[in-house]
């Protein structure tokens, strides 16, 4: 009787509650409507209520949740707009990205889960440090779910995500927090299969641009390779297919100089390979275990496996660069290094970046050449 009593006030109470959200999701939406971080912190607070009432209450949550999360990005918005025009300071105590990262992976609605995810996109546009200490299991959802669906909406919201979540990271990139951005290419690579294939080029191509070439190319490029060499030692020619094509589109919206760069500093990834199986206890088993693009699915390899990798990748570049023709069958990149060294009055950075791709291309050539493991010709 005690408990069907507080489920019966639980219930009411979450009547008033959704009843308060739909009005002030309808006030929020007026241009007249005077936001505060008071207002803010309360609403972080009923998310958190929210939830509790769902997992424990078994109470239905997602209509206040949708509303809610509408009421909490139309007020981080209109705060943006007016802490940008008053020069007021962010209220840091009243931001709880926690919460919504938490509401998300708890929620079994899309909708929910991809209203929240604007909601965090709307932090990330007011003040990008909020979010950064969630942004691991932000984008380790994504990669499991929302970048899987195939409907418009759903793209959207990844899109303002990247957008505005991943300018964070990029600075963070810069202050050389090098394993949270391959954490994150990683949960997006990792994925790749689930990704929708007309979505693909777009998504990583806004991706990396938004994340900053220098930091990405590389290392989607390495982490796609992966993935083309365990299908093509399952003999799953359509996959390897499928990954080269998206390669080779992909490279298409970079510069000749990015491409470039990004073949010298994939090759550099490839060097620190191991080419036989390490010890536990070794430095370089410590190293690159931290390491995303690395981790146990490569320490885990034989030697002849290793091999394998080391030379599928090589298989894989070659593709990526190559595979993309003109009309007249002459590969783009090609086209477009030599047409930029023409034109270029001052090409000495780019030859410097030629040749040390030559040097990386002559070095693993020997180490391949010199090894007693075969691998199937492509």
């Amino acid at each position: 009787m005690k408990d069907q009593d507080v489920t019966k006030s639980a219930s009411t109470h979450l009547k008033k509650v959704t009843l308060l959200l739909d009005v002030l999701d309808k006030a929020s939406s007026k241009n007249n409507f005077k936001p505060s971080f008071e207002l803010l912190k309360i609403l972080f607070n009923i998310l958190e209520d929210l939830e509790t009432l769902g997992k424990d209450g078994k109470l239905p949550i997602l209509y206040s949740q949708e509303t809610l999360a509408s009421c909490m990005h139309n007020v981080i918005k209109s705060l943006k707009t007016s802490s940008g025009s008053n020069n007021t300071k962010i209220d840091t105590s009243s931001i709880r990205a926690d919460v919504v990262v938490s509401a998300i992976r708890s929620s079994d609605s899309p909708q929910v889960q991809n209203k929240l995810l604007l909601v965090i996109s709307s932090l990330a546009s007011m003040s990008p440090e909020l979010i950064l200490h969630s942004v691991m299991p932000i984008f380790t959802f994504m990669g499991a779910h929302t970048i899987r669906q195939d409907d418009e909406f759903s793209s959207h919201v990844v899109e303002q995500t990247i957008t505005c979540v991943v300018p964070a990271l990029a600075s963070a990139a810069e202050s050389g927090m090098v394993e949270e951005v391959e954490f994150l290419l990683a949960s997006f690579v990792g994925a790749f299969q689930h990704i929708p294939r007309h979505r693909r080029v777009r998504l990583f191509t806004s991706l990396a641009k938004t994340l900053g070439s220098q930091y990405s190319i590389h290392i989607i490029l390495f982490l796609t390779g992966q993935q083309y060499t365990a299908a093509y030692a399952k003999h799953k020619m359509g996959d390897c297919a499928a990954i080269v094509d998206f390669a080779c589109a992909f490279l298409q919206n970079f510069t000749p100089e990015e491409q470039l760069r990004a073949t010298k500093e994939y090759l550099d990834l490839w060097k620190l390979l191991p080419e036989d199986i390490l010890m536990k206890d070794s430095n370089e088993f410590t190293s690159l275990s931290t390491r995303p693009i690395f981790g146990s699915s490569v320490l885990s390899l034989g030697k002849a496996e290793l091999f394998n990798l080391r030379k599928g990748l090589i298989l894989y570049i070659r593709h990526a660069l190559v595979d993309a023709k003109t009309s007249n069958g002459t590969p783009r990149f090609r086209l477009k290094i030599a047409t930029l060294l023409l034109k270029d009055e001052d090409p000495e950075e780019l030859l410097k970046i030629f040749a040390e791709v030559i040097e990386h291309i002559l070095e693993l050539y020997y180490q391949l050449n010199n090894s007693s493991n075969q691998f199937p010709r492509s």
